[in-house]
């Protein structure tokens, strides 16, 4: 049950205004006073202050850490106000202090919504209304007066109808027995009309149960039974097999429409790929179908053969071509390496006939000219040497 609003109940006297919030304008619930001297409900004027942290009186600043529990005469003079009980239009006649009204409608009033006390009702009524609800409740437990079971009220009804206890009389014999027996007693009751246990082989007769054993004394098929029985047991035999018959007749049905559709599909793929020759003709026999397919057959065969040649002689004209392409690439590179070659003497020769001059010049080196056209020569071959 939700806890009660105190704002919200009904005084019985006229409230003084200094005991009002000026607020939610309802007696002071839980006072405190701000250090601007005004006095609050506490839930409100937290309200007030999230929302804007000002004093709504004077619009003073105002924080939550400045508002302080009221005088305790405040406290007791609201909490000592006259009200009437919550559930006074459900039919309560209580008053009382407004401190105690919680109290009351926990453990006092009659008319407070209660769920019932048994485990599995979720129903709610009102207090004064439990006892009355526990003595009619489906979910109330019940005893069976005659197989002494326990189970939900609302199950003893269906229960009575199978309950193996009850005690039920034979349509036939009008004897007394119960529902647990009644099953067993009709395979032997005496008066139940019966038919020969030789019916299945022709014997019409139908009868009471207590005639059964004169009956069979003089029934025409009592003396051929073994006979009959062994028929029987042969016919279900035959049956057996006939039924595995057909189950193997019926799948090679489909195999040889599954063949059919697959030969059909062939033979117009072949027509497809050979417009020039004769179309597959659905009329035509059997014989002539296959003479056809093998026809055709032979003749794709050599033009397989025929394809396989080819193939191999374009692969040999292609070996051919690529060793003679081969050959020249590899006379070319040999004439590259050979120009490389002679390259290399020829810069090699340059190179020390220009070292013989530069070896040749060092006695001149005081000569500023000669000196410069030195280092200039040298230079020179210095760079030559790193080409190289």
């Amino acid at each position: 049950m939700e806890e009660l609003d105190l704002r919200a109940v009904r005084f019985i006297d006229t409230i003084n205004d200094n005991l009002v919030c000026c607020i939610c304008q309802n007696p002071f619930v839980e006072p405190v006073i701000s250090n601007c001297g005004h006095t609050f409900c506490r839930y409100c004027i937290q309200l007030v202050i999230e929302a804007t942290p000002v004093c709504p009186i004077d619009r003073a600043s105002l924080t939550l850490d400045e508002l302080q529990p009221a005088a305790r005469i405040i406290s007791n003079m609201v909490n000592e106000l006259l009200v009437y009980c919550p559930n006074m239009d459900e039919g309560c006649t209580h008053t009382g202090q407004r401190q105690f009204i919680r109290s009351h409608l926990k453990n006092q009033c009659e008319y407070t919504l209660a769920p019932c006390q048994l485990e599995d009702c979720k129903e709610f009524m009102l207090k004064k209304d439990l006892g009355s609800h526990a003595e009619t409740c489906k979910f109330r437990k019940v005893e069976c007066n005659m197989c002494k079971d326990k189970m939900y009220s609302y199950e003893l009804e269906d229960h009575y109808n199978l309950c193996p206890s009850e005690i039920i009389q034979c349509t036939h014999c009008e004897s007394s027995h119960s529902r647990s027996d009644h099953v067993s007693h009709i395979t032997e009751c005496p008066q139940l009309d019966i038919p020969c246990p030789h019916a299945e082989f022709g014997c019409l007769w139908n009868n009471k149960r207590q005639h059964l054993e004169k009956h069979i004394a003089s029934c025409p098929y009592e003396a051929v039974k073994h006979y009959l029985y062994k028929q029987k047991e042969n016919e279900n035999t035959l049956k057996e097999d006939m039924q595995e018959l057909w189950k193997e007749n019926e799948a090679l049905k489909q195999r040889q429409l599954s063949s059919q559709v697959l030969i059909s599909s062939i033979i117009y793929r072949l027509d497809r790929l050979t417009p020039g020759h004769d179309s597959y003709d659905p009329s035509m026999s059997e014989t002539r179908r296959d003479e056809a397919i093998r026809s055709q057959t032979d003749r794709l065969a050599n033009e397989v053969d025929n394809l396989a040649t080819k193939i191999i002689d374009l692969e040999l004209q292609q070996k051919t071509a690529l060793l003679k392409e081969t050959f020249a690439l590899q006379e070319e590179l040999q004439k590259l390496r050979s120009s490389c070659f002679n390259s290399r003497m020829q810069v090699h020769y340059l190179t020390m006939k220009l070292e013989n001059t530069l070896d040749s010049t060092v006695v001149v080196s005081n000569n500023p000219v000669s000196a410069s056209n030195n280092n200039s020569s040298s230079s020179a071959a210095d760079k030559l040497r790193i080409w190289l």
